[in-house]
């Protein structure tokens, strides 16, 4: 594709800062080419700092942010071993999940309101790089990195998340993986569990003064939770490897350099669906699968490629430059329809209808295939991704009299592309079996999108007293294409825009433990190519204020938000219940509110009066949410419809509840994670929710064990759903979605 050019030169130009002379080492250093095998303690903090410090969005200490922010650090990311991001975001404020296929496969998050359809709205990074498939183009996140890899997730909400972008309504999320480490490390985790679940994850890393590397590899597997009316697995293949080598100079020195590449390669083939179920095949049985979505799977790759270089001029001035590419290919087949004009959610909204019985009985395999209008159309969404670029981030610390000031330029020139292409292909169901039909397979859409950004933001955060201010912007300018290759007579679609996203946040100390802190941002989601032109980007104007307690064990804080959208905009999938002409459509929803308020609690609790070494580890979220759009208007979108003023967004939950609550010792810890959700809509609409557009709330509670045995090993056990509670995530895009039944895992871990 034409985008793709000129990331070579951006390569060429890295190497060539990589063996510039600014690598030479003073005459007092031991050469490169000859490195100490055992680091000093102070190489090792140097080290330490040079190779993870970059990777944290969050700079400092998190009780003074001037806005919302948390870290998920690898001692709670291992509490519960867990491989779903929702269940891992579950006790972060302001952060709600739509859940799908019960693992966490294809993440639904939305952050403050964002709308949390395939997590198109947030900035999603991963070492604080664009990781969505095509942040512009497609920004659907049908790709997610392994949770299992990473030893952090950051969550940041407010003024201080504008730097990031594209998407600023909501907020972003990074995902920080294991770096290369300061010593030689090997490491091994294996579990087993129910429905044959199975993971394998391997490390191995070593350093020298001026040289490092890191490998890793996972594997997951499971024959999944759902059963078939026909047999056959539900669950999924996951694998992922990845590789970082390094090398740099003298950490020691005044001006030091370093260079890391990174390769890693994943993919996954995944038995899933996109049908439910009707309401009394749900209640009798959740975990049922339609004999009809026997064929249905997802087949993906992904590869990565980085590039950073880091240079360190003394402590107080750094620039860092990641050049990155990223492709990603998906083909995901899946029952669809009928080849005649009745829809799959119609007969599964009253499967004993009239004609609906004879299609319900071809849907489950009790009837075959009969007249052309019951043929089955499975349609196989075929994807290419590409996502590349190159972004600087320049970092100073200055103090002027009593202010010091912090702050960062950062540029970034991103490109992207997204190629679509649908086929659609008839069966027919023969007792209880899908067989293809001699039907020619119909080649349903064939697009083209493509996006380049250049993108500038100054951010400077500064302390005086007890008073903490960030302040800045970010300015973007973008330009996409779009074609139909379908359509040869049809022109190309060129589009040219700019946008000014400023930001402020304060934090203001009031005592040694406790502070007050409010601040205020532009929220901006740009359209994607191939939008007809009345389609505008999503813009709002969003405030925050609080108040925070914290301490060196001990955090709390209670904040609210107020989001004031000029335009609410909504992106048509067919996971949101759209049909195929219309997935990839946007649609204004013009101006609505969305407001709310955050508590969380978190911290260790020392109870070594009852027990020498016990103490309490703590994390509690509690998130109330209000939404209303403010007009009538009539949309397209299958989940507005004919919207009235002061109706409620849908899939976006008024309560929501999370605590991480244990106890534990230097070899013992047990904890348990309760989690509630409030009852949400379907679709838009305010008063009582009718039973037919209703998600029922649920609670759902998890347990973890481990045992820690020294230089012998760590043995865990994780039991997900204690309770077995049945219970709905969705109703879309066809029929009642089930959340995962109980699952006892039982694992053993160890490093050396």
């Amino acid at each position: 594709m034409r985008i793709t050019t000129g990331i070579h030169t951006i390569c060429f130009t890295l190497a060539t800062i990589a063996v510039s002379p600014v690598w030479a080492e003073d005459s007092s250093a031991p050469p490169a080419t000859a490195p100490d095998p055992s680091l000093s303690e102070t190489d090792k903090r140097l080290l330490e700092e040079a190779l993870n410090g970059e990777t944290i969005l969050i700079e400092g200490d998190d009780s003074v942010q001037p806005g919302s922010a948390h870290v998920l650090d690898a001692e709670v990311l291992e509490r519960f071993e867990n491989d779903d991001i929702h269940r891992i975001l579950s006790t972060v404020p302001g952060v709600y999940m739509r859940e799908e296929d019960g693992y966490g496969l294809r993440p639904n998050i939305g952050i403050r309101g964002s709308g949390s359809e395939r997590s198109g709205k947030i900035a999603l990074l991963e070492d604080g790089v664009l990781i969505a498939p095509a942040p512009y183009s497609a920004p659907a996140a049908y790709y997610f990195p392994l949770v299992t890899r990473m030893r952090a997730i950051e969550v940041v909400k407010g003024a201080v998340a504008v730097r990031h972008g594209p998407n600023t309504v909501g907020g972003a999320i990074n995902l920080v993986s294991n770096g290369i480490p300061v010593e030689r490390v090997a490491a091994i985790d294996m579990a087993v569990g129910g429905d044959l679940y199975g993971k394998v994850h391997g490390q191995l890393g070593d350093v020298g003064r001026n040289w490092g590397y890191w490998f890793e590899g996972v594997k997951l597997h499971t024959n999944g939770f759902k059963v078939l009316d026909s047999g056959g697995d539900t669950g999924f293949d996951k694998n992922d490897a990845l590789g970082r080598v390094r090398i740099n100079s003298n950490p020691d020195l005044a001006v030091y350099n370093q260079l890391d590449l990174t390769l890693g390669y994943s993919d996954e083939v995944s038995d899933e669906t996109y049908t439910g179920l009707s309401e009394a095949d749900f209640a009798q049985s959740p975990s049922r699968r339609y004999a009809a979505t026997q064929l249905d799977k997802m087949n993906w790759t992904h590869w990565t490629a980085r590039v950073k270089h880091k240079l360190e001029l003394g402590d107080k001035l750094d620039l860092n430059t990641t050049v990155y590419h990223h492709r990603f290919q998906r083909d995901w087949r899946k029952l669809v329809g009928f080849s005649g004009t009745r829809g799959l959610a119609e007969v599964l909204k009253a499967p004993e209808l009239g004609l609906n019985s004879i299609f319900y009985g071809v849907i489950t395999g009790q009837n075959d295939t009969g007249s052309s209008a019951e043929h089955l159309v499975l349609g196989t969404n075929a994807r290419r991704f590409a996502s590349q670029g190159a972004q600087s981030v320049l970092h100073t610390v200055k103090k002027t009299g009593d202010v010091e000031h912090d702050l960062s330029v950062g540029l970034r020139l991103h490109l992207d592309e997204a190629r679509r292409i649908t086929r659609d292909s008839s069966y027919s169901m023969i007792g209880g079996v899908l067989e293809r039909d001699d039907i020619e397979t119909i080649i349903a859409s064939d697009t083209d999108a493509e996006a380049r950004a250049w993108a500038l933001f100054v951010q400077d955060s500064l302390q005086w007293k007890g008073l903490h201010l960030t302040g800045g912007f970010r300015a973007e300018i973008i330009a996409t294409s779009w074609r139909n290759n379908l359509d040869p007579s049809s022109e190309e679609q060129n589009e040219l825009s700019s946008v000014f996203i400023p930001g402020l946040g304060a934090f203001y100390a009031l005592t040694q433990h406790w502070g007050v802190l409010a601040g205020v941002h532009k929220g901006f989601v740009p359209v994607a190519p191939g939008q007809p032109p009345g389609v505008e980007p999503e813009t709002s104007f969003n405030y925050e204020a609080g108040v925070r307690y914290g301490d060196a064990s001990f955090r709390a804080e209670a904040i609210g938000f107020f989001n004031d959208y000029n335009n609410l905009k909504a992106t048509c999938s067919f996971s949101a219940g759209c049909t195929p002409d219309m997935v990839f459509s946007e649609f204004n929803g013009k101006g609505a509110i969305v407001a709310g308020l955050e508590t969380f609690a978190g911290g260790e609790i020392l109870l070594g009066d009852l027990l020498e070494g016990l103490s309490a580890p703590l994390r509690m979220s509690y998130t109330f949410n209000t939404s209303s759009f403010d007009q009538d208007f009539e949309s397209d979108n299958p989940q507005w419809g004919d919207v009235k003023k002061g109706d409620e967004l849908p899939y976006f939950a008024k309560h929501q509840l999370g605590v991480h609550a244990g106890l534990r010792t230097e070899r013992y810890e047990v904890a348990s994670s309760f989690r509630y959700v409030g009852a949400t809509r379907d679709i838009v609409g305010q008063g009582a929710i009718p039973d037919e557009e209703r998600i029922d709330a649920y609670a759902v509670i998890d347990l973890a064990f481990h045992l820690r045995l020294g230089a012998i090993g760590h043995l865990y056990a994780t039991v997900d759903n204690l309770l077995n509670t049945r219970y709905a995530v969705s109703r879309r895009p066809i029929g009642l979605r089930p959340g995962k039944s109980r699952l006892l895992i039982v694992g053993y871990k160890n490093q050396w």
